[in-house]
């Protein structure tokens, strides 16, 4: 035997020092007590149900499906893992992963998410991603927005420290920067030590971070423009590379390209806001991605 992975469909026992984890796999939280109450059953009556293991180069597997599985079998003390070991695309990978996920009772919105997305990177639709889970298009649609979540807010809402109502609200904020000072101010304790409820917290978003459309100010440079959105629209400044708008759909970004006429882009535009009729928060970008306007304080940011 030279070693190497029989890729034909079997199981067998594998070791587990030669299994990694999926870069795919939404879940990323594992109840420690849960774990162990696993780990126990495993040590005393075995791995009932297999983990699924696609070969990769060398003698190598990837963790597809089983997580939970295989650490319980490492904190049983085990050196190997029933597997069925199974060759699959990126994109069976995926809906493997997303029908895992699916069947947990604990599964988090955030990792529902990333399970969504996943495959939708894939090439699956939206109206794909609702009847092969039975959810509808609204809800995966919403599902979809916590995957503009930033680095902090991620954390935050893992933690517990956000509710998804909060959550969703900060993955509609644009920008990486204002999504961290969110999160900051809503988790930051008040002198008795408490932070801010659910509907304080909504309230806060959308008073600081959110503005109706009409509402918008023009200041500075702009400010003779007959409308807010004729701000955003219609600046001059060959330095501008995107429009971005957030609404209570969630985020578009609006490229200015130099094939496009000024006229053209406005309409674009126009249209877009027409049908959307509240607007949250508008920023300009420059080529460098720097912000040129802010439709939160009407001047340069």
């Amino acid at each position: 035997m030279d070693g190497s992975i029989d890729t034909q469909e079997h199981l067998e026992q594998v070791a587990l020092d030669r299994i990694g984890p999926s870069p795919t796999n939404p879940r990323k939280r594992f109840d420690p007590t849960k774990l162990q109450e696993l780990a126990d059953s495993i040590a005393a009556k075995g791995l009932i149900s297999p983990v699924v293991l696609p070969p990769l180069s060398g003698t190598r597997f990837e963790l597809v499906v089983g997580e939970r599985r295989y650490r319980a079998s490492k904190l049983a003390g085990l050196n190997t893992i029933l597997a069925l070991v199974r060759t699959l695309t990126d994109r069976e990978v995926c809906e493997l992963q997303l029908e895992e996920n699916g069947q947990r009772e604990d599964v988090h919105p955030l990792e529902e998410a990333d399970a969504y997305q996943h495959l939708q990177r894939q090439g699956a639709a939206l109206e794909e991603l609702a009847a092969r889970t039975g959810k509808s298009t609204s809800y995966v649609r919403q599902r979809l927005q916590y995957c503009a979540l930033g680095t902090e807010g991620r954390a935050a809402f893992l933690d517990g420290k956000l509710t998804p109502a909060t959550a969703l609200l900060i993955a509609r904020i644009p920008g990486p920067k204002l999504q961290a000072d969110a999160v900051k101010e809503l988790t930051r304790p008040d002198y008795q030590g408490e932070v801010m409820g659910a509907r304080q917290a909504g309230d806060h978003i959308r008073g600081r971070y959110m503005l109706q459309l009409a509402a918008a100010p023009a200041r500075g440079e702009h400010a003779s423009a007959p409308h807010a959105l004729d701000v955003r629209a219609t600046t001059g400044s060959p330095n501008v590379a995107c429009l971005v708008l957030t609404d209570g759909n969630g985020t578009r970004c609006y490229p200015r390209m130099k094939a496009r006429t000024d006229e053209a882009w406005r309409m674009e535009v126009r249209q877009y806001v027409a049908g959307a009729m509240q607007l949250e928060v508008a920023r300009l970008y420059s080529q460098k991605g720097v912000c040129l306007w802010d439709s939160r304080d009407g001047g340069q940011a």
